[in-house]
This record gives C-alpha cells, structure tokens and sequence, in this order.
C-alpha cells in the first residue's frame, strides 16, 4: 500500500481518511514600511531637533526637555543636548535653550559658553538671572 503526504503528515495515521485538524494559515501580506509615530521618515533626531529651536522666538527661552517634547516622535533633553552640544550651530539660536530650572548646564562643557549664552540672552531683553520669566511653549 502506498502512503501519500499531506502537508507533511501521512494520510495514513489517525483515523482513515481524516486529516488532523489544523488552522488554516493566511498568506503573510507585505506592508509597506510606516515611519514610528507618524514621524516623518526622512528627518534624522538631529534635523527634527535643529528645526524646533529655530521656531523658539526673539527674547525666549526652553528647556531641553521641551524641545525633545516637541519633536515628533518625542525625543529626551539629553538627546537634545547632545544634538546641541555636536552640531555646528552657527544660523542656530542654541543659547535660547536651557535646563528646566533656569541653569545653564552648558558650563560644564565650558564655562565661557555660558557666559556666551548670558551675553546673547540679554542683548534679545532677557534677564539672564531669571531666564524661565521669558519660557516660550510649543502648543
């Protein structure tokens, strides 16, 4: 007697003429490839970060955790300081960035940038000693 194949199996286990039951597998369908959040898929974190500081207005200040808030999809202050801290920023207004609480982290890198940063806050009206009175939001 001669056993024909099934999907693998033998026809001739289990009961005679019954097939295992099994589901039905769908064919896989291809998806066309969707960019995370609805982002857009050609800009990188770094361009999606430089294009949010350049919307922060004259005479205004964020944070970094604002400006990552803002990008879509969101991105952390310390991605965005280090976008900050790496890019070549001269048509950038990077001191209009600054912590949360109103300090200047970048002094920790150098401090004559932070004096960079007061200087150019002050000549746009504002008090580099209170800068979170001036806090520009995204909405």
């Amino acid at each position: 007697m001669r056993r024909q194949l099934f999907r693998g199996r033998h026809l001739g286990r289990g009961r005679p003429g019954h097939l295992p039951d099994r589901p039905q597998q769908r064919p896989r369908r291809s998806r066309a490839p969707q960019p995370p959040h609805g982002g857009h898929p050609k800009l990188s974190a770094r361009e999606r970060v430089i294009a949010i500081v350049r919307l922060i207005p004259n005479g205004r200040t964020s944070s970094y955790g604002a400006v990552g808030q803002a990008c879509d999809p969101p991105l952390s202050g310390l991605v965005v300081g280090r976008v900050l801290q790496r890019a070549d920023l001269e048509d950038v207004p990077w001191w209009r960035v600054m912590a949360r609480d109103g300090s200047y982290p970048i002094h920790r890198i150098d401090p004559q940038l932070e004096l960079e940063q007061r200087e150019r806050l002050a000549a746009e009206g504002v008090n580099p000693d209170d800068p979170l009175a001036s806090r520009f939001d995204f909405e």
